[in-house]
């Protein structure tokens, strides 16, 4: 598949997915991809403002990777509207945890946090640090790029 090929493939993909209002990461990363893609084939010019350019960097340079947008609380401060601006903020490559609503992200390096919000308390307490380290390193973690959308 060429680069043309996969911008028309991207844009059918978030075609459908607005047609079906489906809404979320994947569709997020879609559109970055799509972005992305344009950018590079010299359609469209990269988004300025925060580590846009670095966030498009790493895209092209890992292409098999997830993009995973984390959004800044401030950025949807009411529930008045469907869509807020956002900026471009930092861009990096990471593994992250999703669970139960929360994600945390290996480089945080936090054990206890990650490791007692997953397990149970007492089956936590009880392990020795062989077992926590097992333990936390046995977990789904993903390789992906983050990109923090922050205020405008």
């Amino acid at each position: 598949m060429d680069a043309k090929e996969a911008i028309e493939w991207y844009k059918e993909k978030i075609a459908v997915n607005e047609a079906f209002h489906l809404h979320g990461p994947q569709n997020d990363a879609a559109k970055l991809a799509l972005a992305a893609l344009m950018q590079q084939a010299g359609t469209t010019k990269v988004p300025k403002g925060g580590d846009g350019e670095e966030l498009f960097k790493l895209m092209q340079e890992n292409p098999e990777l997830p993009v995973l947008p984390m959004v800044d609380s401030e950025v949807v401060c009411d529930d008045d509207y469907n869509r807020w601006t956002g900026s471009w903020g930092s861009a990096s490559i990471d593994e992250y945890l999703a669970h139960d609503g929360r994600v945390f992200f290996r480089s945080d390096d936090d054990t206890d946090d990650v490791l007692g919000y997953v397990l149970d308390g007492e089956e936590y307490i009880k392990m020795t640090d062989e077992e926590v380290e097992a333990a936390y390193n046995a977990l789904p973690w993903v390789k992906a790029i983050i990109v923090n959308i922050d205020t405008p």
